[in-house]
Protein backbone atom coordinates (compact mmCIF):
# COMPACT_ATOMS: atom_id res chain seq x y z
CA UNK A 1 0.00 0.00 0.00
CA UNK A 2 1.37 3.29 -0.84
CA UNK A 3 2.21 5.91 2.04
CA UNK A 4 0.16 9.22 2.06
CA UNK A 5 2.19 12.49 1.04
CA UNK A 6 5.08 13.43 3.38
CA UNK A 7 3.22 16.33 4.14
CA UNK A 8 0.17 15.24 4.73
CA UNK A 9 2.05 12.53 7.50
CA UNK A 10 4.15 15.44 8.90
CA UNK A 11 0.11 16.89 9.54
CA UNK A 12 -0.54 13.84 11.15
CA UNK A 13 2.08 14.14 13.63
CA UNK A 14 4.75 11.38 11.97
CA UNK A 15 8.38 12.00 11.48
CA UNK A 16 9.25 11.79 7.90
CA UNK A 17 13.46 10.60 7.56
CA UNK A 18 13.72 12.81 4.29
CA UNK A 19 17.02 10.40 3.46
CA UNK A 20 14.99 6.88 3.96
CA UNK A 21 11.79 7.69 3.90
CA UNK A 22 11.10 6.02 6.75
CA UNK A 23 8.11 6.93 9.34
CA UNK A 24 8.07 6.87 13.26
CA UNK A 25 5.48 8.52 15.20
CA UNK A 26 6.33 11.03 17.45
CA UNK A 27 6.12 10.67 21.36
CA UNK A 28 3.27 11.35 23.58
CA UNK A 29 0.80 12.17 20.89
CA UNK A 30 -1.62 10.79 18.36
CA UNK A 31 -2.32 13.49 15.95
CA UNK A 32 -0.68 16.72 15.49
CA UNK A 33 -3.14 19.64 16.47
CA UNK A 34 -0.17 22.34 15.22
CA UNK A 35 0.64 23.17 11.52
CA UNK A 36 3.55 21.31 9.93
CA UNK A 37 3.53 24.01 7.51
CA UNK A 38 5.73 27.34 8.26
CA UNK A 39 2.73 29.42 10.18
CA UNK A 40 4.72 32.43 10.11
CA UNK A 41 3.35 36.12 9.69
CA UNK A 42 5.47 36.34 6.32
CA UNK A 43 4.84 32.95 5.07
CA UNK A 44 0.61 33.59 5.47
CA UNK A 45 0.50 37.35 4.26
CA UNK A 46 2.15 35.80 1.36
CA UNK A 47 -0.68 35.87 -1.91
CA UNK A 48 -2.62 32.72 -1.86
CA UNK A 49 -0.63 31.77 -5.48
CA UNK A 50 2.12 31.18 -3.07
CA UNK A 51 0.52 28.50 -0.57
CA UNK A 52 1.28 24.90 -0.37
CA UNK A 53 -1.96 24.04 -1.99
CA UNK A 54 -2.70 26.54 -4.97
CA UNK A 55 -1.05 23.75 -7.51
CA UNK A 56 -4.08 21.37 -6.22
CA UNK A 57 -6.40 23.78 -6.58
CA UNK A 58 -5.35 24.65 -10.05
CA UNK A 59 -5.18 21.66 -10.85
CA UNK A 60 -8.92 20.84 -9.94
CA UNK A 61 -10.17 24.12 -12.11
CA UNK A 62 -8.20 23.14 -14.77
CA UNK A 63 -9.88 19.33 -14.93
CA UNK A 64 -13.59 21.24 -14.25
CA UNK A 65 -12.58 23.81 -16.93
CA UNK A 66 -11.95 21.97 -19.93
CA UNK A 67 -14.65 19.69 -20.75
CA UNK A 68 -14.67 16.83 -23.48
CA UNK A 69 -15.72 19.07 -26.76
CA UNK A 70 -18.55 17.25 -28.62
CA UNK A 71 -16.03 15.95 -31.10
CA UNK A 72 -13.94 14.13 -28.42
CA UNK A 73 -17.36 13.15 -26.62
CA UNK A 74 -18.05 11.69 -29.97
CA UNK A 75 -14.72 10.30 -30.40
CA UNK A 76 -15.04 8.10 -26.79
CA UNK A 77 -18.22 6.65 -27.64
CA UNK A 78 -17.43 5.63 -31.40
CA UNK A 79 -14.13 4.23 -29.72
CA UNK A 80 -15.93 2.60 -26.50
CA UNK A 81 -19.53 1.14 -27.65
CA UNK A 82 -20.26 -2.53 -28.73
CA UNK A 83 -21.38 -2.16 -32.48
CA UNK A 84 -22.35 -5.62 -32.69
CA UNK A 85 -24.58 -4.80 -29.63
CA UNK A 86 -25.44 -1.54 -31.55
CA UNK A 87 -26.57 -2.63 -34.96
CA UNK A 88 -28.59 -5.22 -33.06
CA UNK A 89 -30.71 -2.66 -31.58
CA UNK A 90 -31.49 -0.95 -34.05
CA UNK A 91 -35.29 -2.51 -35.06
CA UNK A 92 -36.35 -1.82 -31.41
CA UNK A 93 -34.12 1.81 -31.84
CA UNK A 94 -36.40 2.18 -34.94
CA UNK A 95 -39.51 1.33 -32.97
CA UNK A 96 -38.90 3.48 -29.93
CA UNK A 97 -38.49 6.53 -32.24
CA UNK A 98 -41.95 5.54 -33.78
CA UNK A 99 -43.61 4.17 -30.44
CA UNK A 100 -43.15 7.96 -28.74
CA UNK A 101 -45.26 9.89 -31.15
CA UNK A 102 -48.17 8.66 -28.98
CA UNK A 103 -47.33 9.96 -25.53
CA UNK A 104 -46.15 13.09 -27.16
CA UNK A 105 -49.94 13.11 -28.93
CA UNK A 106 -51.12 13.17 -25.58
CA UNK A 107 -49.09 15.61 -24.28
CA UNK A 108 -50.26 18.27 -26.99
CA UNK A 109 -54.15 17.91 -26.10
CA UNK A 110 -55.78 20.95 -24.32
CA UNK A 111 -56.05 18.19 -21.62
CA UNK A 112 -54.38 14.56 -20.61
CA UNK A 113 -57.25 12.28 -20.77
CA UNK A 114 -55.09 10.26 -17.74
CA UNK A 115 -55.22 12.92 -15.94
CA UNK A 116 -59.13 13.35 -15.60
CA UNK A 117 -59.46 9.71 -15.06
CA UNK A 118 -56.55 9.20 -12.09
CA UNK A 119 -57.57 9.18 -8.65
CA UNK A 120 -55.42 10.40 -6.63
CA UNK A 121 -55.74 13.56 -7.99
CA UNK A 122 -57.52 16.42 -6.74
CA UNK A 123 -59.68 18.68 -9.37
CA UNK A 124 -56.91 21.55 -7.49
CA UNK A 125 -54.43 19.26 -9.42
CA UNK A 126 -56.32 18.89 -12.68
CA UNK A 127 -56.75 22.52 -12.52
CA UNK A 128 -52.91 23.13 -12.56
CA UNK A 129 -52.44 20.41 -14.98
CA UNK A 130 -54.35 22.32 -17.96
CA UNK A 131 -52.72 25.32 -17.17
CA UNK A 132 -49.66 23.55 -18.94
CA UNK A 133 -51.95 21.99 -21.97
CA UNK A 134 -54.56 23.89 -22.10
CA UNK A 135 -54.09 25.64 -25.57
CA UNK A 136 -52.31 22.75 -27.96
CA UNK A 137 -49.55 22.99 -28.13
CA UNK A 138 -48.79 26.49 -27.41
CA UNK A 139 -49.37 25.84 -23.55
CA UNK A 140 -46.47 23.20 -23.95
CA UNK A 141 -44.10 25.30 -25.55
CA UNK A 142 -44.37 28.05 -23.27
CA UNK A 143 -43.78 26.05 -20.57
CA UNK A 144 -40.69 25.00 -22.43
CA UNK A 145 -39.41 28.10 -22.48
CA UNK A 146 -40.28 29.96 -19.24
CA UNK A 147 -38.76 27.40 -17.06
CA UNK A 148 -35.90 28.18 -14.80
CA UNK A 149 -33.19 26.58 -12.60
CA UNK A 150 -33.09 29.41 -9.81
CA UNK A 151 -35.65 29.40 -7.90
CA UNK A 152 -36.91 32.27 -5.32
CA UNK A 153 -37.08 30.38 -2.41
CA UNK A 154 -35.94 26.66 -0.50
CA UNK A 155 -38.91 24.17 -1.10
CA UNK A 156 -38.94 21.06 0.81
CA UNK A 157 -39.66 18.20 -0.87
CA UNK A 158 -39.98 14.70 1.56
CA UNK A 159 -38.05 11.50 1.33
CA UNK A 160 -41.18 9.57 1.45
CA UNK A 161 -44.31 9.83 -1.20
CA UNK A 162 -47.28 8.67 -1.35
CA UNK A 163 -48.23 9.37 -4.98
CA UNK A 164 -44.67 9.59 -7.02
CA UNK A 165 -42.30 7.00 -6.04
CA UNK A 166 -40.27 7.73 -8.47
CA UNK A 167 -39.45 11.13 -7.31
CA UNK A 168 -37.10 10.42 -4.49
CA UNK A 169 -35.05 8.04 -6.67
CA UNK A 170 -34.70 10.98 -9.30
CA UNK A 171 -33.78 13.40 -7.00
CA UNK A 172 -31.10 10.80 -5.06
CA UNK A 173 -29.33 10.30 -8.52
CA UNK A 174 -29.48 14.20 -9.44
CA UNK A 175 -27.39 14.75 -6.19
CA UNK A 176 -25.26 12.23 -6.97
CA UNK A 177 -24.68 14.14 -9.98
CA UNK A 178 -24.73 17.59 -9.62
CA UNK A 179 -25.01 18.16 -5.58
CA UNK A 180 -21.13 19.21 -3.56
CA UNK A 181 -21.31 16.89 -0.75
CA UNK A 182 -18.68 15.62 2.03
CA UNK A 183 -17.94 12.79 0.17
CA UNK A 184 -16.82 14.78 -3.21
CA UNK A 185 -14.82 17.41 -1.11
CA UNK A 186 -13.02 14.99 1.14
CA UNK A 187 -12.06 12.48 -1.78
CA UNK A 188 -10.80 15.97 -3.85
CA UNK A 189 -9.17 17.06 -0.51
CA UNK A 190 -7.42 13.49 -0.70
CA UNK A 191 -6.81 13.42 -4.63
CA UNK A 192 -5.52 17.41 -4.94
CA UNK A 193 -4.71 18.60 -1.48
CA UNK A 194 -2.47 15.88 -0.67
CA UNK A 195 -4.74 14.81 2.16
CA UNK A 196 -5.19 11.87 4.06
CA UNK A 197 -8.52 11.93 5.16
CA UNK A 198 -11.70 9.55 5.09
CA UNK A 199 -14.42 11.24 7.25
CA UNK A 200 -15.24 14.95 8.71
CA UNK A 201 -14.14 13.48 11.84
CA UNK A 202 -11.01 12.09 10.55
CA UNK A 203 -10.63 15.48 9.04
CA UNK A 204 -10.76 17.16 12.45
CA UNK A 205 -9.11 14.53 14.46
CA UNK A 206 -6.21 15.14 12.11
CA UNK A 207 -6.01 18.56 11.38
CA UNK A 208 -8.21 20.49 14.00
CA UNK A 209 -6.47 23.92 14.82
CA UNK A 210 -4.28 23.54 11.24
CA UNK A 211 -4.63 27.28 9.79
CA UNK A 212 -3.28 26.64 6.49
CA UNK A 213 -5.32 23.03 6.31
CA UNK A 214 -8.10 25.22 6.94
CA UNK A 215 -7.79 28.21 4.59
CA UNK A 216 -6.70 25.26 2.07
CA UNK A 217 -10.39 23.24 2.77
CA UNK A 218 -12.19 26.70 2.45
CA UNK A 219 -10.38 27.22 -0.99
CA UNK A 220 -11.17 23.44 -2.31
CA UNK A 221 -14.84 24.34 -1.23
CA UNK A 222 -15.41 27.64 -2.70
CA UNK A 223 -13.27 26.47 -6.70
CA UNK A 224 -15.80 23.01 -5.90
CA UNK A 225 -19.39 25.61 -5.41
CA UNK A 226 -18.27 26.97 -8.96
CA UNK A 227 -19.07 23.51 -10.54
CA UNK A 228 -21.53 21.74 -7.81
CA UNK A 229 -23.96 23.52 -6.25
CA UNK A 230 -23.68 23.44 -2.72
CA UNK A 231 -25.50 24.71 0.73
CA UNK A 232 -27.00 27.96 -1.11
CA UNK A 233 -28.32 25.60 -3.70
CA UNK A 234 -29.48 22.18 -2.41
CA UNK A 235 -28.97 20.54 0.87
CA UNK A 236 -30.88 17.82 2.91
CA UNK A 237 -31.63 16.19 6.53
CA UNK A 238 -33.24 12.97 7.15
CA UNK A 239 -36.93 13.62 6.15
CA UNK A 240 -36.24 15.96 3.63
CA UNK A 241 -34.88 17.44 0.38
CA UNK A 242 -34.34 21.17 0.64
CA UNK A 243 -33.89 22.57 -3.07
CA UNK A 244 -33.85 26.37 -4.28
CA UNK A 245 -31.06 26.28 -7.61
CA UNK A 246 -30.71 23.25 -10.59
CA UNK A 247 -27.94 23.01 -12.53
CA UNK A 248 -27.42 24.67 -15.50
CA UNK A 249 -26.85 21.62 -18.25
CA UNK A 250 -25.52 24.14 -21.42
CA UNK A 251 -27.67 23.92 -24.44
CA UNK A 252 -29.71 20.98 -23.08
CA UNK A 253 -33.20 20.31 -21.34
CA UNK A 254 -32.87 21.07 -17.50
CA UNK A 255 -34.27 20.09 -14.51
CA UNK A 256 -35.99 23.20 -13.35
CA UNK A 257 -38.56 24.83 -11.53
CA UNK A 258 -42.23 26.03 -13.63
CA UNK A 259 -43.46 29.69 -14.13
CA UNK A 260 -46.13 28.64 -12.10
CA UNK A 261 -43.97 27.46 -8.90
CA UNK A 262 -43.81 23.71 -10.03
CA UNK A 263 -41.40 21.12 -10.32
CA UNK A 264 -40.41 20.33 -14.00
CA UNK A 265 -37.84 17.30 -14.10
CA UNK A 266 -36.33 16.11 -17.69
CA UNK A 267 -37.75 12.33 -18.29
CA UNK A 268 -40.27 11.94 -15.31
CA UNK A 269 -42.76 15.18 -16.22
CA UNK A 270 -44.29 18.03 -14.23
CA UNK A 271 -44.94 17.67 -10.09
CA UNK A 272 -46.94 19.85 -7.90
CA UNK A 273 -45.73 20.05 -4.75
CA UNK A 274 -47.75 20.54 -1.38
CA UNK A 275 -46.42 22.58 1.89
CA UNK A 276 -45.43 19.53 3.20
CA UNK A 277 -43.29 18.42 0.63
CA UNK A 278 -45.71 15.64 -1.03
CA UNK A 279 -45.27 15.55 -4.89
CA UNK A 280 -48.04 14.37 -7.61
CA UNK A 281 -47.11 14.04 -11.46
CA UNK A 282 -49.79 16.19 -12.98
CA UNK A 283 -47.86 16.09 -16.19
CA UNK A 284 -46.00 13.10 -17.79
CA UNK A 285 -42.98 13.84 -19.53
CA UNK A 286 -43.41 14.09 -23.15
CA UNK A 287 -42.41 10.81 -24.44
CA UNK A 288 -43.58 9.37 -21.00
CA UNK A 289 -45.60 5.82 -21.65
CA UNK A 290 -46.52 6.11 -18.10
CA UNK A 291 -50.79 5.78 -17.56
CA UNK A 292 -51.40 4.69 -21.67
CA UNK A 293 -52.46 1.15 -20.90
CA UNK A 294 -50.00 -1.81 -21.66
CA UNK A 295 -46.90 0.34 -22.80
CA UNK A 296 -46.80 2.09 -19.17
CA UNK A 297 -46.27 -1.16 -18.04
CA UNK A 298 -43.82 -1.89 -20.17
CA UNK A 299 -41.55 1.11 -19.24
CA UNK A 300 -42.35 0.56 -15.71
CA UNK A 301 -40.73 -2.95 -16.19
CA UNK A 302 -37.32 -1.29 -17.93
CA UNK A 303 -38.22 -2.73 -21.78
CA UNK A 304 -39.24 0.02 -23.54
CA UNK A 305 -38.64 4.01 -23.20
CA UNK A 306 -36.63 6.28 -21.58
CA UNK A 307 -35.41 5.80 -17.58
CA UNK A 308 -37.56 8.22 -15.48
CA UNK A 309 -33.88 9.46 -13.90
CA UNK A 310 -31.64 12.25 -14.87
CA UNK A 311 -29.79 10.24 -17.13
CA UNK A 312 -33.03 8.86 -19.02
CA UNK A 313 -31.04 6.40 -21.55
CA UNK A 314 -33.15 3.95 -23.68
CA UNK A 315 -33.83 1.06 -21.60
CA UNK A 316 -34.41 -2.85 -22.75
CA UNK A 317 -31.26 -2.56 -25.44
CA UNK A 318 -28.67 -4.89 -25.86
CA UNK A 319 -26.44 -4.01 -23.72
CA UNK A 320 -27.74 -0.84 -22.70
CA UNK A 321 -26.21 -0.63 -19.32
CA UNK A 322 -22.98 0.89 -21.12
CA UNK A 323 -24.09 4.46 -22.00
CA UNK A 324 -21.47 4.33 -25.13
CA UNK A 325 -23.25 1.62 -26.82
CA UNK A 326 -26.73 3.50 -25.32
CA UNK A 327 -26.23 6.46 -27.08
CA UNK A 328 -24.28 4.86 -30.02
CA UNK A 329 -27.82 2.88 -30.62
CA UNK A 330 -30.01 5.74 -30.07
CA UNK A 331 -27.93 7.90 -32.92
CA UNK A 332 -27.63 5.23 -35.33
CA UNK A 333 -31.95 4.71 -35.10
CA UNK A 334 -32.35 8.44 -35.98
CA UNK A 335 -31.21 8.48 -39.79
CA UNK A 336 -33.74 5.49 -40.78
CA UNK A 337 -36.50 6.91 -38.12
CA UNK A 338 -36.24 10.25 -40.09
CA UNK A 339 -35.95 8.62 -43.55
CA UNK A 340 -38.90 7.03 -42.98
CA UNK A 341 -40.92 10.45 -41.75
CA UNK A 342 -40.50 10.46 -38.34
CA UNK A 343 -39.65 13.70 -37.92
CA UNK A 344 -39.80 13.20 -34.14
CA UNK A 345 -36.54 11.85 -33.76
CA UNK A 346 -35.05 15.16 -34.41
CA UNK A 347 -36.76 16.28 -31.39
CA UNK A 348 -35.69 13.45 -28.85
CA UNK A 349 -31.88 12.79 -30.22
CA UNK A 350 -30.07 13.14 -26.73
CA UNK A 351 -27.03 15.40 -26.09
CA UNK A 352 -23.45 14.06 -26.74
CA UNK A 353 -22.63 14.71 -23.46
CA UNK A 354 -23.27 11.14 -22.30
CA UNK A 355 -26.64 12.45 -20.76
CA UNK A 356 -30.56 12.05 -22.73
CA UNK A 357 -32.72 14.85 -21.37
CA UNK A 358 -36.79 14.21 -22.63
CA UNK A 359 -38.32 17.29 -22.00
CA UNK A 360 -38.49 20.34 -19.96
CA UNK A 361 -36.45 23.29 -22.19
CA UNK A 362 -34.97 22.45 -25.41
CA UNK A 363 -32.15 24.85 -24.58
CA UNK A 364 -30.24 26.71 -21.77
CA UNK A 365 -29.44 30.55 -21.47
CA UNK A 366 -25.87 28.83 -22.22
CA UNK A 367 -23.78 29.75 -19.51
CA UNK A 368 -21.21 27.18 -19.33
CA UNK A 369 -20.99 26.87 -15.95
CA UNK A 370 -23.36 27.43 -12.72
CA UNK A 371 -21.80 30.93 -11.02
CA UNK A 372 -21.94 31.06 -7.59
CA UNK A 373 -24.00 34.10 -7.38
CA UNK A 374 -26.09 33.15 -4.52
CA UNK A 375 -25.32 34.18 -0.52
CA UNK A 376 -27.34 33.93 2.83
CA UNK A 377 -27.34 30.83 5.31
CA UNK A 378 -30.30 28.25 4.35
CA UNK A 379 -33.11 27.99 6.28
CA UNK A 380 -32.28 25.30 8.64
CA UNK A 381 -29.20 23.71 10.32
CA UNK A 382 -30.73 19.81 10.38
CA UNK A 383 -28.39 18.54 7.74
CA UNK A 384 -27.13 15.45 7.69
CA UNK A 385 -26.42 15.02 4.02
CA UNK A 386 -24.66 17.24 1.40
CA UNK A 387 -22.13 20.18 1.58
CA UNK A 388 -24.67 21.96 4.72
CA UNK A 389 -22.70 19.26 6.99
CA UNK A 390 -19.27 21.14 6.50
CA UNK A 391 -19.87 23.56 9.07
CA UNK A 392 -16.16 22.57 10.04
CA UNK A 393 -17.32 24.12 13.45
CA UNK A 394 -14.95 21.07 15.52
CA UNK A 395 -12.40 21.91 12.46
CA UNK A 396 -12.22 25.19 13.01
CA UNK A 397 -12.67 25.30 16.53
CA UNK A 398 -8.69 25.86 17.38
CA UNK A 399 -7.99 28.61 15.08
CA UNK A 400 -9.75 31.10 17.82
Amino acid sequence: MALASEKALKMRGYDVDAASGSVEVKPSTEYSTESAFDNSAETLSNPAEERWYTPGIEALADQYNFPPTIKETAKMVASEAEWGKVIANQPKMVAEWFGELIPMARRMLPVDPTVLTDKDLTWGDVGQSMKYSWLPGASFAKNMMTTDVKGKDFKKISKIQDHEEMLVPYLEKYRDMHVLTGDKLLDAANQFLGLDVTSLKDLENKYKGNKEVYDAMMALKNEMSKHYLDENDWYEDDDYFYVKNFKEEPKAVNAAWTRFGDLSLPNLGIIKLDDEGAGTLINKSLFSYEDIPGLGTLQDKGYIGTAEDPMGLYQGMIGGDDPATNIASTFLGLPTSIAAGNIRGIINAPTMAGKAYAATRPFSTGVSKVKNMFAGPPPSNKMNQGIGALDFKDFTAGLQ
